[in-house]
């Protein structure tokens, strides 16, 4: 029967999913294909050039560092890898003649995946639609962890409050309410984590490192999609290397590693039915094959919709889901009960109490602390949070009061919005701030910034107006909880630096780093982030107007 063994292998993904034992290993083809944009109705064929590659992304990194492309050409760079490539980055950057070029390999390291972070900004997924498909099919297909060696959080962005962001210095956990996706190699919101030099590599592939340890049992013990990989990809291959070293080959009924393999040729270019990864022959999924299987697309999203549907059917089959809608109600009902501080007209309350110098005893910020700061893992709020209701609160908690704060004489509003939006920044750890929330953090402080001023300066032009919110704006300047909000400055600053539009927060979040050093004496904890802002000022019209689709090739 035509693709007898294709239908078969999709039931073997859905068997795993409904068992609960299926991991998904996600690279940068992933982040590519969920950047696509569309036009007039019609979803891109085209790769976005906004989501590069790992040659683009260092390309560009050489361009906005001011190094020659001409000392990284293809015969300068011959038998190098991309962690090779990325030392030599540093390297030429302590012999540049800048007088801003870092003095030491690991300043130049630091700077480099800074950098990265700066590009890796600017990735959101541009189309509704995406959003909405790619979180049915991971809802549907519910992977149990899913583990990523790209930089960004387009996945958290797709997953909202039911993600669980794990770092390469973090553990691996299992929650029932967080879907754990593993950043292995780091993330652009903590560039120190970044893997991307040989150096880099060698500590991450290092016998004691928790991750090369961890991953041959997760690979093992779960049947793994692998997208956004090329065949060949060291990535893939060690970790299944380490598995099979780790427990020999004559395991019994181990999941095999499924690749999906993206090429882009027209549909009857594809082979439809399975292969084995090492040799390229045919194989029966029914006869307890647990190698690395590959199966071919031409659109990430139709291999999606097919596992979907595969996982889909299985349940139904399964009869699966059956639940005591009354239950769901009550349990509804009683989230929603731990979410009544966060009504607009709750906040609005709090935040009259605030600036009069009173805490109210239960509110907002006290259910947030609940959240973040409680050692009862599965305390009734902490459970809410992991209903993206509550980022919806917040989202909508700060449209409303900047949308206050445009309506004429409500310049009290102004000073609100800014004690919210430190109220934000200062109780959610700034990894737990997902993309959405972030983004709007974002746009309400670069419009509400333009109202503000620096104490000091001799002409305001808004003195008056925005006031009390630049009171409380410098007022946390001064202060020693800008040191928790040091990890948001330089998330903010990477976002406004690698997005257009944000020129003017942009420079306000500068001057406000030079107010802080010129007003604290002896305090040079913000040095680094001011450096590295008046470097992005050199070079800011290149991350932003870069001509990467020039750098692509057809």
């Amino acid at each position: 029967m035509e693709n007898q063994q294709r239908k078969a292998l999709m039931d073997l993904i859905a068997r795993a999913s409904y068992q609960g034992a299926l991991g998904i290993f996600a690279g940068a083809g992933l982040s590519i294909d969920m950047m696509r944009e569309r036009e007039n109705g019609v979803l891109s064929k085209d790769r976005n050039p906004i989501a590069l590659s790992w040659p683009l992304l260092l390309r560009e990194c050489i361009d906005i560092l001011g190094l020659e492309q001409n000392d990284y050409s293809d015969e300068k760079i011959v038998g190098l890898g991309y962690p090779q490539v990325a030392s030599k980055i540093c390297r030429d950057l302590i012999n540049s003649e800048e007088d801003t070029a870092p003095q030491t390999y690991p300043e130049a390291a630091l700077l480099l995946k800074r950098v990265i972070s700066t590009c890796i900004a600017r990735y959101q997924i541009m189309d509704e639609v995406t959003r909405k498909d790619y979180d049915q099919w991971l809802e549907c297909i519910d992977p149990q962890w899913i583990i990523t060696t790209n930089y960004d959080l387009l996945l958290e962005d797709v997953l909202g409050s039911d993600s669980l962001i794990i770092t390469p210095n973090e553990r691996y956990v299992q929650t029932a309410f967080q879907k754990p996706i593993c950043h292995i190699h780091g993330t652009g919101i903590d560039p120190e984590t970044i893997v991307i030099t040989n150096e880099d590599y060698y500590h991450f592939f290092s016998a004691d490192d928790y991750w090369q340890n961890r991953l041959p049992f997760l690979f093992q013990e779960n049947l793994v999609l692998m997208v956004g990989y090329d065949i060949g990809d060291n990535n893939v291959s060690i970790a299944i290397e380490k598995g099979n070293n780790t427990y020999g080959t004559g395991v019994i009924d181990v999941f095999p590693a499924i690749q999906i393999k993206y090429r882009r040729v027209e549909e009857g270019d594809l082979r439809k039915e399975p292969y084995d990864y090492y040799t390229g022959a045919d194989i029966d999924v029914n006869s307890n094959f647990n190698g690395i299987c590959v199966i071919e697309t031409n659109d990430l999203r139709t291999i999606f919709q097919e596992i979907s549907d595969a996982c889909e059917y299985y349940r139904v089959c399964a009869k699966d889901g059956a639940v005591d809608t009354e239950d769901v109600e009550r349990e509804k009902a009683s989230i929603l009960g731990t979410l009544t501080p966060f009504s607009d007209e709750q906040t609005l309350e709090y935040l009259k109490e605030r600036v009069c110098g009173r805490e109210p005893e239960y509110s907002w910020r006290n259910a947030l602390n609940g959240v973040f700061c409680s050692n009862q893992y599965f305390n009734s709020v902490l459970r809410a949070y992991n209903q993206p209701i509550l980022d919806d609160c917040l989202i909508s908690n700060l449209a409303s009061l900047y949308f206050e704060s445009r309506e004429d004489g409500q310049f009290s509003y102004y000073n609100y919005t800014i004690v919210y939006l430190l109220g934000i920044i200062e109780v959610i750890p700034n990894r737990y701030i997902l993309p959405a929330l972030f983004r709007k953090i974002c746009e309400v402080f670069s419009n509400t910034s333009k109202f503000l001023c620096l104490k000091d300066e001799e002409h305001c032009r808004h003195k008056g107006k925005g006031q009390a919110a630049s009171d409380t704006w410098t007022g946390f300047l001064k202060s020693d909880r800008i040191f928790e909000c040091k990890d948001f400055l330089w998330r903010i600053v990477f976002y406004y630096a690698g997005n257009d539009g944000y020129e003017e927060a942009f420079s306000f979040i500068e001057q406000s780093l030079q107010y802080r050093r010129d007003h604290i004496g002896g305090d040079f904890a913000f040095d680094d982030l001011l450096g590295y802002v008046k470097l992005l000022r050199r070079y800011r019209d290149k991350i932003t107007n870069l001509a990467i689709a020039s750098l692509i090739c057809p």
